[in-house]
Formats: C-alpha cells, sequence, structure tokens
C-alpha cells in the first residue's frame, strides 16, 4: 500500500504493509498492530536509507493511527 504523508514540511510517498492486530488467545500471545515501511519516496526517488530506525517508528505509528481511526 502506498499514502502520502508529510514528514516535517517534505512531502513524501510511503510504501508499507500493515499487520493488523490479533488478540491474546489461551494458547497464543497477541502479535500484529504494527505498519512495516518498505520505502519512503521524495520526488519518486527512494530516501529509505536517510532515515533512521526511531523515525521510521514515528512514521509507521503515525500511519497505524491514521487507519486506525478512519
Amino acid at each position: 500500500m502506498t499514502t502520502d504523508y508529510t514528514y516535517g514540511a517534505i512531502e513524501l510517498k510511503i510504501d508499507y504493509d500493515i499487520h493488523d492486530f490479533v488478540p491474546a488467545t489461551y494458547y497464543n500471545p497477541s502479535e500484529g498492530g504494527y505498519v512495516e515501511i518498505n520505502d519512503i519516496l521524495h520526488r519518486d526517488e527512494s530516501i529509505y536509507e536517510l532515515f533512521s530506525f526511531d523515525a521510521l517508528s514515528e512514521i509507521g505509528e503515525d500511519i497505524y493511527e491514521d487507519l486506525k481511526n478512519n
């Protein structure tokens, strides 16, 4: 999936996969509930390598929250 995302004042396209939340059962722990970012594009050029792990986590959490609220 892809979405447009504004990081600071920069317009980006984010390519991601969503892993839906699966609640815990008696036999299995909970899992999922996050977005995995595959690529970040700016002007159709990949800039994924320029982002730190913390920045990628923040962007993923923002996208997941937006999807969950819509």
